[in-house]
C-alpha cells in the first residue's frame, strides 16, 4: 500500500473515539460485553460460525478479549467495526478499561436486569452509546444497525 493512501486518523473530539476514515473507508470499534461464561461461549461459536459466511474475518483471541472484524457497504463507502469481545470472566477485570478505550459503540448481551444495568453503568464510563440484546443471534445485526446509526448521528 502507498504511504499516501493510509487511512486518516481522528480522535473524535467529544469522546476520546479513534476513527480511521478517508473518502471510501471508516473503521470504527466496536466492544461486546457478555452476561456470563456459558453465553460468551455461545457468541465465540457464533461469531466463528458467522464468519464462513465471508462477511466476519480475522478472528482472534487473546488475554480476555477475542477479535473480529466486519465489513458493511453504506452509501458507496466500505465501513468496518473492530469488534472487540470482552470476557465475562473477574479475573480479566481490570483490562476491561483498556479495552473499552477509544470505542465508538458497545453492545451487551444478557437477560438478568441487574447485570445488565451494572454492566451498561460500567461501558458507558468509556462510550457514549450502547445496545442491549439477548441473544448472540442478534448480534450481527445489532452490530450493523448500531454502526450505521453511529455513522449517521455523527455524519461520518
Amino acid at each position: 500500500m502507498e504511504r499516501g493512501r493510509f487511512l486518516n486518523l481522528i480522535r473524535h473530539k467529544l469522546s476520546g473515539q479513534l476513527i480511521a476514515m478517508n473518502k471510501k473507508n471508516i473503521l470504527l470499534k466496536v466492544v461486546i460485553r457478555v452476561q456470563g461464561k456459558k453465553l460468551y461461549n455461545n457468541v465465540k461459536q457464533y461469531i466463528k460460525a458467522y464468519r464462513k459466511s465471508g462477511c466476519l474475518f480475522g478472528y482472534k483471541n487473546s488475554l480476555g478479549v477475542d477479535f473480529a472484524t466486519i465489513t458493511k457497504e453504506l452509501e458507496g463507502r466500505t465501513v468496518t467495526g473492530q469488534i472487540w469481545i470482552i470476557s465475562p470472566d473477574d479475573k480479566f477485570k481490570s483490562l476491561r478499561k483498556d479495552y473499552y478505550g477509544g470505542a465508538a459503540l458497545g453492545i451487551i448481551i444478557g437477560s438478568d436486569a441487574d447485570k445488565l444495568n451494572e454492566m451498561t453503568d460500567e461501558l458507558m464510563q468509556y462510550i457514549d452509546r450502547a445496545t442491549i440484546i439477548n441473544k448472540p443471534e442478534n448480534l450481527i445485526k445489532a452490530t450493523y444497525e448500531t454502526l450505521e446509526a453511529v455513522i449517521r448521528k455523527r455524519n461520518l
